[in-house]
């Protein structure tokens, strides 16, 4: 009478091919959605080893024993996918075990999603991009018109950022000559307001209130003494006011140059340029204040000035009382005086 024997089935449940070994024959292919079986002897300790398609490594190795085992007539594997599709799970019927692996299938399918939708996002911001180059070019040609800009023609075959950039380069050289102001202004202009990092939108906003500045600067000959730069401040005057101009359009850009160009302003102790960029970030003093104390400092002779405003900074004083203050003999006390009696006056 011959050994008895086992039917042992494997039941493939997911999509893909797999390879499984059992301990007492060559390898068996059972193919997605198919079932294969074997014979096995009974009352033995046995192992059946699973591989995934062409992998040439085991992706699951299986132990079960018959020994004892009267009723394992027929023994069953199920092989499937777990239900969020990230893991294979082989799952014996008779003794209720489970191992798991990578379902390197799905992450190859999930990867291949993802670059199809990174290949469309790229190509509708493609598309979005050529639609706002347009648009910038359109409103860059009326910007030209409006003010009666008569733009070089030899620049006309270079692309709109280009064409931008060399307006805005033709606008700081035209008035660094008419002021005469040294030619690293341009640099100290891109430093200042970041230029390389701003959006093309941006770069034409720029623009705009560069023409606004210039315009007005050549109109208003009847400007008063007291507002016109004193000295050394003369050099960010285009920069003052390119600032001026942005903070009724785009305030976050205004307030950005700004704070840009008092790290810059060496002629300004580093404390007392700390202090007004946390002044113009809390909104303690507005940048027309911040720019009102560039303009009038020059004229101050003050040893005192990172104390006043720290004290400024402090309780949150007036601009036009703490520039009174730098006026005085000892501001400090002036200061002192002031806010002394503002306290008394709100008891």
């Amino acid at each position: 009478m011959g050994a008895k024997l086992v039917t042992v089935s494997v039941i493939n449940k997911t999509p893909y091919t797999w390879h499984y070994t059992p301990q007492s024959r060559g390898v068996i292919i059972v193919n997605g959605g198919c079932t294969m079986s074997y014979k096995e002897r009974y009352y033995v300790k046995c192992n059946i080893c699973f591989r995934h398609g062409d992998d040439t490594t085991m992706s699951f190795k299986y132990e079960f024993d018959t020994t004892d085992q009267i009723y394992w007539y027929n023994i069953t594997f199920i092989i499937r996918e777990t239900q969020d599709r990230s893991q294979i799970e082989l799952h014996c019927r008779n003794d209720g075990g489970t191992l798991y692996c990578p379902n390197y299938e799905n992450t190859e399918d999930e990867n291949q999603r993802k670059q199809e939708e990174e290949r469309r996002l790229e190509d509708d911001a493609a598309a979005i991009e050529r639609d706002r180059v347009t648009d910038v070019e359109e409103k860059f040609k009326e910007l030209l018109l409006k003010y009666q800009d008569k733009f070089t023609e030899d620049k006309e075959h270079l692309e709109i950022w280009d064409r931008i950039k060399a307006r805005q380069n033709e606008l700081v050289d035209q008035y660094c000559r008419e002021n005469n102001l040294s030619a690293g202004s341009q640099f100290t202009f891109d430093q200042a307001v970041g230029y390389n990092k701003l959006s093309l939108t941006e770069k034409l906003t720029v623009l705009e209130a560069s023409l606004q500045f210039i315009l007005n600067s050549s109109t208003e000959d009847a400007k008063d003494d007291e507002d016109q730069p004193l000295g050394w401040e003369k050099k960010y005057d285009f920069l003052l006011g390119l600032v001026k101009q942005l903070h009724s359009t785009n305030p976050t850009l205004a307030d950005h140059i700004l704070l840009s160009l008092l790290d810059m302003m060496s002629e300004i102790s580093p404390q007392s340029r700390k202090i007004l960029g946390q002044m113009l970030s809390n909104r303690i003093w507005t940048p027309t204040e911040i720019m009102l104390f560039i303009c009038k400092s020059p004229a101050i002779k003050c040893d005192q000035l990172d104390s006043v405003l720290h004290t400024a900074q402090t309780d949150h004083l007036d601009c036009i009382l703490v520039l009174s203050a730098l006026t005085k003999e000892d501001p400090l006390m002036f200061l002192q005086k002031k806010t002394a009696r503002r306290k008394f006056c709100c008891c």
